[in-house]
């Protein structure tokens, strides 16, 4: 389940009246290193998040020649509904998702936690099936998750829902992104206030889990931690000197979290 192809150095986010506080957007300032564009978004107050990059070297490699090639799915009913029950399956099984957490009871449980910390939520937005909430330095804060046409992604500007990374699990979705949180790339993203300060780093780090994992899962995350290619099976679950069963129960959650 490939991410879609994406340039993670135009995030930002922007504040919105409902039970979230972020969105995804561009933004920026022009010179011969660094290439940001800004845009005015909403004149709601809070925190926007940004991120001011060197433009990444392009290199192709096997897996870009893979998502590049993503074909979207027909879509109906019957396929919506199976992608959301196994996405809603992998949340349960994760043991950090809150079900239907407000945003007040998220911040609750951010509140103590870790800078990085976070959890998965339904959004009492109508519009969105999923909310991520995370503790940031200034305290807990959420971004909405849309879906459209079997794939998951981080609420954000229409511009750019080509640019950002999509995935077919929220689970998975929330995997890419910690992953790109230990790059360069990633670290270079700042929250960005209405007073135009820029001073915040923005990661994620650990979930908060809401539940004991099972002997069993715990050792599922320690195999897929050690595996490259965690979501090209045949590069990585398949090639394990391991009985049917258990193979497949690595792949029905493969992901590191």
């Amino acid at each position: 389940m490939p991410p879609s192809s994406c340039d993670p150095a135009v995030h930002k986010a922007m504040c919105n009246s409902h039970d979230t506080d972020l969105c995804l957007a561009d933004l920026a300032q022009r010179d011969s290193r660094v290439d940001v564009h800004l845009y005015d978004i909403q004149k709601s107050p809070g925190r926007t998040l940004a991120s001011v990059t060197k433009e990444p070297q392009k290199r192709e490699t096997d897996v870009s020649k893979e998502t590049k090639d993503y074909v979207y799915q027909k879509v109906t009913s019957e396929f919506d509904f199976d992608i959301v029950f196994k996405s809603l399956c992998d949340a349960n099984d994760s043991c950090w998702y809150y079900g239907d957490c407000s945003s007040a009871e998220a911040k609750a449980v951010l509140k103590h936690q870790p800078r990085g910390t976070f959890i998965i939520r339904n959004s009492s937005d109508p519009k969105y099936l999923f909310a991520l909430s995370v503790k940031t330095e200034r305290g807990p804060t959420s971004v909405r998750i849309r879906y459209s046409r079997g794939l998951f992604q981080l609420d954000c500007e229409d511009h750019l829902k080509n640019k950002l990374p999509k995935c077919e699990s929220v689970v998975g979705l929330v995997n890419f992104h910690i992953a790109l949180s230990r790059t360069k790339v990633f670290k270079d993203c700042r929250w960005l206030e209405k007073s135009g300060c820029r001073d915040m780093p923005v990661y994620l780090t650990q979930p908060k889990r809401n539940q004991v994992p099972t002997l069993q899962h715990l050792c599922r995350l320690q195999v897929n931690s050690s595996l490259t290619d965690l979501h090209f099976p045949e590069r990585s679950t398949r090639r394990l000197p391991l009985p049917k069963s258990m193979m497949t129960y690595l792949e029905d959650y493969p992901y590191t979290i």
